[in-house]
């Protein structure tokens, strides 16, 4: 009956005609008898429309289904949900602030009580943090002893609570109403049930037979979820009951403040003195920095949940690498992510050891006027606090191995420097083309994360897409690769320190006995009475490059098209800092007319003008 419909021809309007056709065919009426405007036309319209509609959803219920092709955030967070990965919620920053006793006395307090969670605001960026202690109250004690510092936690953030009655129903479900915008701190969410504090589970599978549990999701409509068990699963809370959910709205990683000596905190809450009196916390006490507020972050974005989804591991074990890896992901914190054991037949305990080398998010520790090239050193590292905070985290919950230690690793910097050289047309703006290039570069190493290898394609392009630019190439200089020609080039005597000063830094000879006996020739018939060489540099270098353990120093730092290799512990920095092999010094930090980490040569040409040279660079390096 429906054979007229072809599988291949299954749009709404090639239905419409097929079936027009069908019609006509079938009672031998013409197009002058049978249109869209007869009864029965008009019939076959609306039943295309809706069949047309009925497909359009088909299709979109199926590409829906599949977390790859799905384009709705809430279905991708429920397929995910359903592989076992829970998207993470914002990050709040942390990080340690101290309290020092100012000059104002008051001889009729000898003691003050600063609530828990003291709302603390910091006066550049207005926002306001939280003061945590272990107890409710922080007691200060004043006596004529040297008041020492006081250190303590702080989290980004302001806390809300909303409040739910309990219906005495299974799974009972209850989602926060938040504001657009608002974003709830991972792992600061606190739900009592009358009165009384109860344990969060990452699922109903995990709760024991009416444990005092409940589960924390992103929720469908308005971000969060709690769920509460079955009884036989979890408890069930009673009708009546009284159902309280604390909560730390953060602003991620707008909170991050870098360790600055010169920022400024003040309390925006009371404390109270021995008799239960308000005092004002700001009178008797100053607020200074310990460590950065660091480590806040964004919601995981959908993308990073499509990504990570497939890969989560259902029993929610830190049992590989690979799980390691997707837990800083979801984090967002870090540019860098490199995580590994080790093997000994004879120690058998060596892989029970995870080695992490992590890189923090550089562009989230900008400051204003900052860019990579003026970002300061400690900003590439973690510091003591966040590792202990990372590992903390891990420890709580509980998804760690037992057995299994771990190790921070933190990277090997590898001092580098990129000289770039263009071509632009006479006329052009040289100062506006430099301060783009700057700003390109920089932002493309405050984002880069790659582990295998930096390509100069990438620079290249960048710049090329800026404007007035019309030919450009690079090159990257490398510290240790200088430092080696630096003592080749200086003749016999760079050749005795290579014989007994070893690399600098793997702490091992580079030449062998042979290797530096054929140099040891080489120079005796090379260089005049003044040890300087007598061949042209191209000619020196053929000749230093053609011996293996110098080409094979080389090849470790670049491959044959020049672009950086990395080591495992190795992380590239350019920040300058080193000499040459001609003794040309590279400064820390870009400084106008010197050698910089960055240097950019310009080149006016007239426009349309033929060159004829074989490269853009007329004075090669070697």
């Amino acid at each position: 009956m429906n054979s007229f419909f072809k599988k291949t021809r299954i749009k709404s309007d090639q239905l419409l005609n097929d079936a027009y056709v069908f019609v006509r065919n079938v009672y031998n009426n013409t197009s002058n008898v049978f249109t869209a405007s007869s009864p029965f036309g008009q019939i076959l319209t609306a039943l295309a429309n809706f069949v047309g509609l009925n497909l359009y959803y088909t299709e979109d219920s199926i590409t829906e289904l599949n977390i790859n092709t799905a384009s709705r955030p809430q279905n991708i967070d429920g397929l995910a949900q359903l592989a076992g990965h829970t998207a993470t919620l914002a990050q709040a920053p942390t990080g340690l602030l101290s309290l020092t006793r100012n000059s104002n006395i008051d001889p009729l307090i000898a003691t003050i009580r600063i609530p828990n969670y003291a709302k603390i605001r910091m006066i550049e960026n207005n926002l306001d943090y939280l003061m945590i202690n272990t107890t409710d109250y922080l007691n200060v004690t004043f006596n004529n002893s040297v008041f020492k510092p006081i250190n303590f936690r702080v989290h980004q953030g302001t806390l809300q609570n909303q409040q739910f009655t309990g219906t005495s129903e299974q799974l009972q479900t209850y989602e926060l109403n938040l504001k657009e915008g608002e974003w709830v701190a991972e792992g600061h969410i606190f739900v009592h049930v009358n009165g009384e504090k109860i344990t969060t589970k990452d699922s109903t599978y995990d709760m024991s037979y009416n444990e005092l549990a409940c589960v924390v999701k992103r929720g469908i409509n308005s971000g969060i979820a709690i769920r509460f068990g079955t009884g036989t699963m979890g408890f069930v809370p009673q009708l009546g009951s009284e159902i309280f959910v604390e909560y730390l709205i953060t602003n991620g990683d707008l909170g991050n403040v870098p360790r600055n000596p010169n920022y400024s905190f003040i309390f925006d809450d009371y404390g109270f003195d021995q008799n239960g009196n308000e005092v004002d916390l700001n009178h008797f006490f100053d607020i200074n920095m310990v460590t950065g507020i660091l480590n806040g972050a964004e919601p995981e974005p959908i993308e990073l949940t499509r990504m990570l989804a497939p890969a989560t591991s259902r029993a929610m074990v830190l049992a590989q690498t690979t799980n390691y890896e997707s837990l800083f992901l979801r984090t967002q914190q870090f540019s860098l992510i490199k995580v590994w054991t080790e093997y000994n037949h004879f120690n058998p305990y060596v892989d029970n050891i995870v080695h992490i080398l992590l890189v923090p998010n550089l562009h989230k520790r900008l400051l204003n006027n900052f860019d990579y090239f003026n970002l300061p050193l400690e900003r590439f590292l973690l510091t003591s606090y966040e590792k202990y905070e990372i590992t903390n985290k891990i420890e709580i919950s509980g998804a760690k191995v037992f057995g299994t230690w771990l190790s921070f690793v933190d990277p090997q910097f590898e001092k580098y420097a990129i000289n770039v050289y263009i071509k632009a047309f006479r006329g052009s703006n040289v100062a506006s083309i430099k301060g783009d290039i700057t700003n390109a570069i920089s932002n493309y190493l405050l984002h880069f994360n790659r582990y295998d290898y930096m390509p100069k394609s990438d620079l290249i392009a960048l710049i090329e897409d800026i404007k007035q630019v019309d030919a450009v190439n690079i090159e990257f200089i490398n510290e240790d690769v200088e430092w080696l020609f630096g003592r080749l080039f200086a003749g016999l005597n760079g050749l005795m320190d290579l014989l007994k000063v070893n690399d600098q830094k793997s702490n091992r000879r580079i030449l062998n006995i042979d290797e530096y006996n054929e140099l040891y020739n080489y120079f005796i018939n090379n260089v005049n009475s003044q040890g300087i060489f007598i061949q042209t540099k191209q000619e020196v270098y053929n000749k230093f490059i053609t011996i293996p353990s110098i080409r094979r120093f080389v090849n470790s730092h670049f491959d044959e098209q020049g672009n950086i290799l990395f080591e495992r512990e190795v992380y590239p920095i350019f920040k300058g800092g080193f000499t040459d092999r001609y003794g040309n010094y590279y400064n820390e930090n870009i400084i106008d007319n010197k050698l910089s980490p960055l240097n950019i040569y310009v080149d006016l040409i007239d426009a349309l003008q033929k060159d004829t040279r074989p490269n853009m660079i007329s004075d090669l390096r070697i």
